[in-house]
């Protein structure tokens, strides 16, 4: 498998997703991330090791993280010398992420953006607290549009905010890709809309009210709440017109607490 979690091609041409940034761009792009002198950061898909690099100059710690044995041995070989850099050749999709605070920054193999995501975010009780990601130009955009229109992004509102950056050419990379790029920022809220152990039923809530999308939430509402459901609306200040895709992260979050009152 290459750097970017797709087979390489017998010719040697780039695998699909696999796309290098030069050293000047990794360097700004560490920059705008304004990583600190105390912070550990995780890097996804060190490839190269031109953000590895920059992070080494910048952070206390770097966790090169390279699902390529071939890559990986490069930058081993490359950061010998850099105590501050511990290579990792994993995937990290199924890696294990630090236990202690940390951020992350990586050039995300596009094929792999929504999975990447999930290890991520999925559990609010992880010690991340910020990650900068090179991300395709609309997968940024979705991740940031207001209201998020999907349950998953919903699901992460109440603990993570989300923020478009730096839009990225694809000729800024090597090679290009067939799209443009964005570095897509998430940031732990501070305090979360909802305790961690609300995950599970919010998330039940959400899938109830996304089964049928092209319905009004007030509709949905009464699988759940009954009769009830016209008031629990209302008492949150939403229309009764309104629809799951029409709920933005406070909606979603203020409706799931009407909705746990009225079931005590």
């Amino acid at each position: 498998m290459d750097a970017r979690g797709s087979r390489a091609s017998r010719s040697g041409a780039p695998a699909l997703g696999q796309h290098f940034l030069s050293r000047r761009l990794a360097s700004e792009l560490v920059r705008r991330a304004r990583v600190e002198p105390d912070d550990l950061v995780v890097e996804i898909g060190a490839g190269t090791g031109v953000l590895t690099a920059a992070l080494a100059a910048r952070a206390r710690a770097v966790i090169a993280v390279e699902v390529d044995a071939r890559l990986a041995r490069g930058l081993r070989s490359t950061f010998a010398g850099v105590p501050v850099v511990r290579v990792v050749e994993a995937d990290v999709r199924s890696w294990g992420l630090p236990r202690e605070p940390y951020r992350v920054l990586g050039n995300v193999p596009f094929a792999i953006t929504t999975e990447v995501l999930r290890q991520l975010l999925d559990d609010p009780t992880s010690p991340m607290s910020r990650a900068d990601l090179v991300v395709q130009l609309e997968v940024a955009r979705k991740r940031t549009q207001d209201p998020p229109r999907s349950v998953r992004s919903l699901v992460w509102g109440p603990w993570w905010t989300f923020s478009v950056g730096r839009r990225i050419p694809a000729r800024s990379f090597r090679p290009p890709p067939a799209v443009d790029a964005a570095m897509l920022t998430i940031r732990r809220r501070d305090p979360p809309l909802l305790p961690p152990g609300e995950l599970e039923p919010f998330e039940r809530l959400l899938r109830r009210l996304f089964l049928t999308s092209d319905r009004p939430v007030v509709r949905c509402l009464r699988s759940v709440v009954g009769s009830q459901a016209g008031r629990v609306a209302s008492d949150v200040g939403l229309s009764h017109r309104a629809r799951s895709t029409d709920l933005r992260v406070i909606d979603a979050v203020a409706l799931f607490r009407r909705v746990r009152r009225t079931l005590g």
